[in-house]
């Protein structure tokens, strides 16, 4: 997938736009859904799915309240994006696929960032490929275009972990870490 100028992954063909937003504690993606045809584009989340390790998860998820009640028009799990027009979904976390957590190799070396003259930040980073990464997954979705005889198609996209970065600072003070789009943390530093 491209990254866009604020380090967001996204897909692109001539019917929809995909843009993936990581940021965060424990890998909250954000997904936002550009129609770019002069049809109605739907999303059907029910059929839609996170893979990983060859198994799904469900990006269906609700929310109830007993002060609140609505009626819709379109089935439940499906949402309608008109023409020339997007939404974004929050999606489940990433950690509803398995841990997220790797443990850094004792080989890996320390790197310190000097702030100042009396501030340094130890940390430790390691890099990987899309093949031998240890966190790799799917997003699978699934749509349908038009009203009358829609047709139903899929688009899937890989992600992995390519870089870990581990350090005792807190995300808000680990400058490596800017909430870009493309980043997530799993643990923050107890206070």
């Amino acid at each position: 997938m491209k990254k866009n100028d604020g380090s967001r992954l996204t897909f692109e063909n001539d019917t929809l736009r995909l843009t993936y937003i990581f940021t965060c504690k424990d890998g909250p993606l954000n997904v936002n859904i550009y129609n770019k045809t002069s049809q109605p584009l739907y999303v059907n989340w029910k059929k839609s799915a996170y893979i990983r390790n060859e198994q799904s998860v469900s990006l269906f998820w609700t929310s109830t309240s007993s002060n609140f009640t609505t009626s819709f028009a379109l089935p439940e799990g499906v949402d309608f994006i008109p023409p020339a027009t997007s939404i974004s979904k929050e999606l489940p976390q990433l950690g509803l696929t398995g841990s997220l957590e790797t443990a850094m190799p004792d080989t890996v070396r320390d790197n310190r960032l000097a702030m100042t003259a009396a501030i340094d930040i130890k940390f430790k980073k390691i890099r990987f490929a899309a093949d031998s990464s240890p966190v790799r997954f799917k997003s699978y979705l699934t749509f349908s275009l038009g009203d009358n005889d829609p047709k139903e198609f899929s688009e899937t996209n890989l992600f992995y972990v390519a870089e870990i970065d581990e350090t005792q600072s807190s995300p808000g003070d680990f400058v490596l870490y800017r909430q870009q789009g493309d980043q997530f943390y799993i643990k923050e530093k107890a206070h």
